[in-house]
């Protein structure tokens, strides 16, 4: 039977294992001490104590992310589920409220465990399976690895309002906005409003369409709030005087 991951309880008494079931080992003896409860829990392929030790979370095979009661050892509602393919990674804020979750489809989410709920949109930029997710100490950062040879660090501080608000976007193309050429006739893009997708597209979340980036150069797109890409080369695309749809004949006219 395949051991998926496994997690020291915050007083280091306690060891928990994810497997076809979860179990509760004793950390000095290696003695079990308990399962928890709960049908259908499928393969646990990640876990994590909460910082103070009260509740356990675990990805699963299934898609789907379980909180648990880590005295009773029975689960708290029902499975969150968001993500399109298997959740392998899991990990706690600080604050132990929020808790953060990578999946085979290749993103990062934030939830509010309390609510139990999705914080804001997916952070979007690996091209591939997002095997590890962990949290900085100060609550401000996300570190994921991705089986497309590259570790993100996502800025996720209050001054951004990701993963404090429900209403953040994945990816911000600038810290100011993507003002057009001449703003006095033209709508101005939200920095809010801007998100790379695994086809490549650059969009929108109203589904307008950018452009396309070409598959060799999404590994290393550096798009906000990606503060640092390692073991890629960073793209960095420079929009300050970008045009879409029926504005482009701008850039022909030369009235740009």
């Amino acid at each position: 039977m395949r051991v998926w991951s496994v997690a020291y309880s915050p007083t280091g008494a306690r060891i928990i294992s994810g497997s076809i079931e979860i179990s509760i080992w004793d950390a000095v003896s290696g003695a079990p001490i308990g399962e928890l409860g709960g049908d259908d829990i499928g393969s646990t392929r990640s876990i994590a104590y909460s910082p103070d030790g009260a509740y356990i979370i675990s990805g699963d095979h299934d898609r789907g992310i379980r909180m648990w009661d880590a005295v009773l050892h029975t689960p708290i509602g029902e499975p969150l589920q968001e993500h399109i393919s298997p959740v392998g990674s899991v990990a706690f804020f600080p604050d132990g409220i929020r808790v953060a979750s990578g999946s085979d489809d290749g993103t990062v989410r934030i939830w509010d465990a309390a609510l139990r709920a999705p914080i804001g949109k997916p952070l979007q930029g690996h091209s591939d399976t997002v095997a590890s997710v962990a949290c900085s100490p100060d609550g401000t950062r996300i570190i994921s690895a991705s089986f497309d040879g590259t570790i993100r660090i996502w800025d996720v501080s209050p001054e951004r309002g990701i993963g404090f608000s429900r209403h953040h976007s994945s990816l911000i193309l600038t810290e100011t906005g993507l003002q057009r050429s001449n703003a006095s006739d033209a709508t101005p893009i939200s920095p809010n409003n801007v998100m790379l997708h695994s086809d490549g597209w650059l969009t929108t979340s109203d589904g307008a369409i950018l452009f396309w980036v070409p598959p060799e150069q999404r590994r290393g797109m550096l798009l906000p709030p990606t503060l640092v890409i390692i073991r890629a080369q960073p793209l960095r695309i420079n929009l300050d005087r970008f045009e879409h749809g029926t504005r482009w004949t701008l850039c022909r006219t030369g009235v740009l």
